[in-house]
């Protein structure tokens, strides 16, 4: 009887990863979001622009935003997200909150602001960084629960 059910949420959860689909289109993204899909985004931080000249980035990241909100005239997403971590790469070891802030534009560009502040001070750890990522190329935005 365990093995059956062992062997029914391995199927479950194959399943359910056959249903997760990548959105490389503001079109999809737009459709994605007025559905109200969960939607991750994933970005190769390497194959973006960034306001850091000389930084290399070659991170690969991945979040599920707080929410995303299409504007009114339907030529902007917007999305935030918010982490906790002592594994920042130029703070190891020091309590950080993320603040990602993202929009996607209609001509496929995902823009992320990224700032740093101390867990315990509150106050801004390393300057801010912006990121400009096409869809498709440097970014994808993965939606999880199409049932």
């Amino acid at each position: 009887m365990f093995n059956k059910i062992i062997k029914l949420v391995i199927f479950l959860g194959f399943t359910k990863s056959l249903l997760a689909q990548e959105i490389l289109t503001f079109d999809d993204a737009k459709i994605a979001v007025k559905k109200g899909y969960d939607i991750n985004i994933v970005v190769n931080l390497k194959k973006c622009s960034s306001d850091k000249i000389g930084k290399d980035f070659g991170r690969i990241i991945n979040f599920k935003p707080d929410n995303f909100t299409l504007n009114n005239d339907n030529n902007l997403i917007t999305s935030s997200y918010r982490n906790f971590t002592v594994f920042h790469p130029e703070h190891s070891g020091t309590q950080i909150y993320e603040y990602f802030n993202s929009y996607i534009l209609a001509d496929n560009t995902l823009v992320i602001s990224v700032l740093h502040y101390s867990a315990k001070t509150k106050e801004q750890v390393c300057p801010s960084v912006k990121f400009a990522c096409h869809l498709g190329s440097a970014a994808r935005l993965v939606v999880n629960n199409l049932s």
